[in-house]
C-alpha cells in the first residue's frame, strides 16, 4: 500500500509540474514584465511542490500509524483468543471434577 500512495503522490507531483510548465500557444512574445510573471509562476510551483510533499509526508505518517494500530489490535486479539481457550479448558476441567467439603476431589 505504501508504494501505491507514493506512486499516486509522485503522479500528482508530476502532473502539477507539467501544468506549471505548459506553454500557452497563443502567448505573445516575451516582454520585460514576463520575467516577473515567470518568477511568480516558479514561486507558485515551488509552493505547490512543498504542499504536495507535506501532504505526502502526512499520508506516510498516517499509514505508519494505521499499521501500528492494526498490529496492536492483532496482538490484543491473539491474547484474548488465548485467554478464551484457557477459560474453556478450565470450564471443561471444572465440569469433570468436583471438590467435596472435606477437600477431596472427585473426577468424573
Amino acid at each position: 500500500k505504501g508504494t501505491e500512495t507514493e506512486e499516486e503522490t509522485e503522479t500528482l507531483l508530476t502532473m502539477e509540474e507539467n501544468k506549471n510548465q505548459q506553454i500557452d500557444p497563443g502567448a505573445e512574445p516575451a516582454e520585460d514584465g514576463d520575467g516577473e510573471e515567470a518568477q511568480e509562476r516558479d514561486d507558485e510551483g515551488d509552493k505547490d511542490r512543498k504542499n504536495l510533499l507535506r501532504q505526502m509526508d502526512s499520508l506516510h505518517q498516517q499509514q505508519e500509524d494505521d499499521m501500528k494500530i492494526k498490529n496492536d489490535l492483532v496482538k490484543a486479539r491473539k491474547l484474548a483468543e488465548g485467554e478464551v481457550v484457557g477459560l474453556h479448558d478450565d470450564l471443561d476441567n471444572a465440569e469433570k471434577s468436583y471438590e467435596l467439603p472435606d477437600g477431596q476431589v472427585i473426577t468424573v
